[in-house]
């Protein structure tokens, strides 16, 4: 721990379970399922009724002029945003020492679809003025960047699903590299759409477990059959400790490291034996200056698909270890759905919550952790973790993208 490390001073979230940090985190120690029933008079436009919304009432402070003006993951990104900042106590911060780096996977793709049937329907006097903004994928940094008067960078990394956890990562390169004094970094993705169910649901990626929505995705699991389409955001406010000590503010918890890799395997499956993931596990602890013993706790990307589970618990094997069996892993989609682009900022503003309070969430749905797994996966109730342990994000995406963040105590 130096002046110059890097540590989390603010923190928000907008999930299926709640509208800020707190009642989520609630929800996740409690093992509450975020998944709900689609309506019924969407059933006949996708193969798919299950979903992790965010309630529309959650969003009641944005704007009317906000509504209109972008896309549903910029507001989940504004509102996530807001959280942190307040969080954080408003830093004062040269303008052009502020940078702001959120992502998403696929924003404005719903926007996309719904401009699409206007102009199909009216033809160019249809089609919404709101269009270009809407699908911008960088919306999501650059109206952040607006609102808070930040100069330095403003960015978004797309990395699929690996896209918010990126983001924290280049928080911390930007403040390692002397480019930023605060960062504002997350990811938030809303696109929970017939038409992208019927996409994943072609890649039979997705759970059809309709009569019982609580009881899926079951991640690790023996029975896992896919994840729920979910949506979400988080954004840290990510600064160098020097920085939030002279303002006396609260730490969260330090980003002590982060890692990139590709599997150069294949453009939707992972490399099956993990060796691109686990490759980027190690870099992680190695950007830490950490060993693996070092690491209490993985939030597991863990989508519950049928590769996916067993090839990251083939990458943990290999990074970690004999340590492995003294490391718990919990696996947020369970409770949360997946949000895509918004997951691994969504693990990552988690993880610095249970580091700073020194409980992980427990993993929905594991009746029996599969043959191809073995691990320790939190189940039940919440873990107390080895206190000074720090905390290992996985986020991984299609293209074969692998992120490891990871995180200390404050």
């Amino acid at each position: 721990m130096t002046a110059d490390s890097v540590v989390v001073t603010g923190l928000g979230i907008l999930s299926p379970l709640g509208p800020d940090v707190a009642t989520t985190m609630q929800g996740l120690l409690a093992g509450e399922s975020g998944v709900r029933r689609i309506p019924e008079q969407e059933w006949g436009k996708t193969p798919i009724h299950l979903s992790a919304p965010v309630p529309d009432a959650w969003l009641e402070e944005l704007t009317e002029t906000e509504r209109r003006r972008y896309d549903r993951s910029v507001h989940l990104a504004l509102a996530a945003g807001r959280q942190a900042w307040r969080d954080a106590g408003a830093p004062e911060v040269e303008p052009t020492r502020l940078a702001t780096v959120v992502s998403s996977g696929m924003a404005g793709l719903s926007n996309v679809a719904v401009a699409l049937e206007r102009w199909r329907d009216k033809g160019p006097i249809g089609t919404p003025a709101t269009t270009v903004p809407g699908i911008m994928p960088n919306a999501v940094s650059a109206v952040l960047a607006i609102e808070l008067g930040a100069k330095g960078a403003a960015s978004s990394l797309v990395s699929a699903c690996a896209s918010g956890a990126e983001s924290v990562a280049q928080a911390l390169r930007l403040i390692r590299n002397n480019e930023a004094d605060v960062v504002v970094a997350g990811g938030a993705e809303a696109v929970i759409h017939p038409f992208v169910l019927a996409a994943f649901a072609a890649l039979r990626a997705l759970s059809a477990r309709h009569d019982d929505p609580a009881g899926t995705p079951r991640p690790f699991d023996r029975d896992r059959d896919g994840f729920v389409l979910g949506e979400g955001a988080a954004v840290l406010v990510v600064e160098r400790r020097a920085h939030a000590q002279a303002r006396g503010a609260r730490i969260w918890a330090e980003v002590l490291g982060a890692a990139t890799t590709c599997d150069a395997f294949h453009l939707v499956s992972p490399e099956p034996d993990g060796t691109g993931a686990a490759r980027a596990i190690t870099a992680a602890l190695r950007s830490a200056g950490l060993v693996p013993g070092d690491v209490g706790h993985v939030s597991a990307h863990a989508t519950a698909t049928r590769a996916g589970d067993v090839a990251e618990a083939a990458a943990l094997r290999q990074a970690f270890g004999p340590a492995l069996a003294r490391i718990p892993v919990s696996a947020l989609k369970s409770e949360l759905g997946h949000s895509l682009g918004a997951s691994g900022a969504v693990a990552a503003a988690v993880a610095a919550h249970s580091l700073h309070f020194g409980f992980a969430p427990p993993t929905r749905n594991v009746s029996e952790v599969d043959v191809g797994v073995d691990i320790d996966v939190v189940r039940d109730t919440p873990r107390r973790l080895p206190v000074n342990s720090a905390a290992a994000v996985n986020s991984f995406g299609f293209g074969g993208h692998n992120v490891v963040v990871i995180l200390g105590p404050p």
